[in-house]
């Protein structure tokens, strides 16, 4: 039987929590992120409650089912978030995130709301001071096409990708957007520094003569839903 109303707290150090991936069989099945090393602390009610997360390094993060490379290493984290139960369904009208490790420094926040069906509305802003360039494709989600992904990893070899803003919002389900009108899904930062096979190996024929590479390339970056455009470019 399930009470009615109920209040809870809990301080736990050295959390691991194992990730659940995606169903294999069912398409868009939920998936949860893992921490490994986490210091939480929890409140909570029938009603709703909020949650205050910490993460120092040797810590891990599991996005299965967001990231190809699921397990993100950390140097530093810190995360908050309140959540409610109304009508039904689970709301978070406000999550923060801050994360340091060897690849980025960056802050993420926003809102969740659930549905009756499907994985939720989501409302995330971000920004990413620096990053380094070559490691930019395995946080590029796996609602990018592969093809995007797979080419940022093979083209960038090195460089820096700094002030680069992230805005998503709309429905899960419908991620990237395609349909300018179902929602918003954009990265746009500067490079700086770059190395960059323009014509990676991995797109040419076999025995092919290698194109040149692009030294010291600099430019705006941007990931705008399915695609990806450079702009304000300057190489040598």
């Amino acid at each position: 039987e399930n009470p009615q109303s109920y209040e809870a707290q809990a301080n736990v150090r050295n959390l691991n929590l194992p990730a659940r991936a995606p169903s294999a069989t069912q398409e868009r099945s939920p998936s949860w992120p893992g921490v490994q090393g986490a210091q939480v602390q929890v409140k909570m009610t029938q009603a709703g409650g909020q949650m205050q997360l910490d993460m120092g390094a040797g810590a891990a993060l599991m996005l299965p089912g967001i990231l190809e490379e699921p397990v993100v290493p950390i140097n530093s984290l810190h995360a908050q978030a309140r959540w409610q139960h109304k009508d039904g369904l689970w709301d978070v009208p406000q999550w923060s995130v801050q994360l340091n490790n060897a690849d980025l420094n960056g802050q993420w926040q926003g809102q969740w709301h659930g549905r009756a069906k499907g994985l939720g509305m989501l409302e995330l802003q971000g920004q990413v001071s620096q990053a380094n360039a070559a490691r930019v494709h395995r946080y590029l989600p796996l609602s990018l096409p592969a093809s995007v992904r797979q080419y940022v990893r093979d083209a960038v070899v090195k460089g820096s990708y700094s002030g680069v803003e992230v805005n998503i919002k709309g429905d899960l389900d419908r991620l990237p957007f395609a349909n300018p009108k179902e929602g918003e899904f954009r990265f746009a930062g500067r490079l700086n520094g770059v190395e960059l096979d323009y014509v990676p190996a991995s797109l040419m024929p076999s025995n092919s003569l290698p194109w040149p590479r692009l030294h010291e390339l600099s430019g705006q970056l941007v990931f705008d839903r399915l695609g990806m455009k450079l702009s304000d470019a300057s190489a040598r």
